[in-house]
């Protein structure tokens, strides 16, 4: 990317407003606050570059896109063909709470289209899932409003039947729910909140559904600052005032998955395209291994599909970069890439750097070992 690029590309973000970040970033965040420093970066190395899911890096400006057939919204999921008022019996939650009674989420859904509601207190009951991942979205011309949940809506959310709300494999494929599902709209700062987001992966797979109850209300006056042509979907977003039940220890975590090994005949398909890790150039390994195996700085469970470029490539872009210890020299960063993904981590490729091959390649033509200056 040359520098006048790079140079247009910061001028027209400057004169753009974001869209406000979503509420699982801001829960995210919350946690990690509270989260120890030595925990949350154990399985992290310098050599380490990016985790991104295949596919779906986040760009501003660009068309997004989530795989598979778009999701009905809060609004006309009711009238989905194949979609039962009736309760599930599966749902281990109270019959009523705090006086109010616990509906389903069909039962809110089509009282809600049959234009009940309103803005009282109601009480929902299902299961939750957080299926959300990091994916393009085009840049709204106009600023959308929070209750639009733009960008992330039908990722999260409650169904009525035990089963994610979501499921995006690694190839970008969707997999909506059977039943009814809704997406909630949950204030900042809302007790609570962080434990909804931060539902760990075990043995490499995503928590199961969490049976959860929350109290909250519709025809929000959030709803005046949706664009015009979003505004009745965001009246018709439940807006949660309090989370009431929520327990993931009373749900059975997953087993161990069967891990994939290179020694089957024939061996398992590869988890992406070689020439995702550094383009059309030549690689020294493609394959199964293990991290031991390839002599990494960091361990990784099992067998890892890896590409390995065969020579250093230009990493991070065609641009100079300035030297942050302020000297008037500008360097590029090279090295032998290494990509690795892994069976069951959601189509997620991470990106690195084979150790002591990293050089930095400076503009007037001298060269120096290692990652950074």
């Amino acid at each position: 990317m040359s520098d006048d690029l790079d140079a247009r590309l910061r001028e027209r973000l400057r004169k753009n407003s974001l869209p406000p970040a979503p509420v699982s970033l801001h829960a995210r965040l919350h946690a990690l606050r509270d989260e120890p420093q030595a925990t949350r970066f154990r399985s992290m190395s310098r050599a380490w570059l990016l985790i991104v899911p295949i596919g779906v890096v986040v760009l501003l400006g660009l068309s997004g896109f989530i795989g598979g057939k778009p999701r009905p919204s809060v609004s006309n999921l009711a009238s989905v063909p194949g979609i039962e008022s009736s309760r599930s019996p599966a749902v281990p939650n109270p019959a009523v709470i705090d006086g109010l009674q616990v509906m389903t989420v069909s039962e809110v859904l089509a009282a809600r289209s049959a234009g009940g509601l309103k803005s009282d207190a109601i009480a929902v009951g299902g299961f939750w899932t957080d299926g959300s991942i990091g994916h393009s979205c085009a840049f709204p011309v106009v600023m959308p409003g929070v209750l639009e949940i733009y960008c992330q809506d039908g990722e999260f959310g409650i169904t009525e039947l035990d089963e994610p709300v979501i499921v995006i494999d690694r190839h970008g494929s969707v997999t909506p729910p059977r039943g009814p599902a809704l997406t909630p709209y949950f204030p900042e700062g809302l007790s609570r909140l962080e434990e909804l987001f931060s539902l760990p992966i075990i043995n490499g797979q995503r928590y199961p559904p969490v049976p959860i109850v929350v109290i909250g209300h519709f025809d929000d006056p959030l709803a005046a600052a949706c664009r015009p042509e979003i505004r009745q979907a965001c009246l018709d977003r439940l807006v949660v005032d309090r989370i009431a039940i929520f327990n993931p220890q009373a749900v059975p975590t997953p087993g161990v998955s069967p891990i994939p090994s290179p020694f089957p005949s024939p061996a398992p398909s590869g988890l992406f395209d070689p020439i995702v890790c550094a383009g059309d150039v030549p690689y020294s390994f493609i394959g199964w291994s293990t991290t031991a195996e390839l002599q990494l700085p960091f361990d990784r469970e099992g067998h890892v599909w890896a590409v390995v470029t065969r020579d250093p490539v230009l990493l991070g872009g065609e641009g100079w970069n300035a030297d942050p210890n302020g000297s008037t020299g500008r360097y590029r960063p090279w090295g032998r890439r290494i990509c690795i993904g892994e069976e069951g981590d959601f189509g997620a490729i991470s990106y690195g750097v084979v150790p002591g091959t990293g050089y930095l390649e400076w503009e007037d033509g001298h060269r120096t070992p290692g990652d950074t200056p």
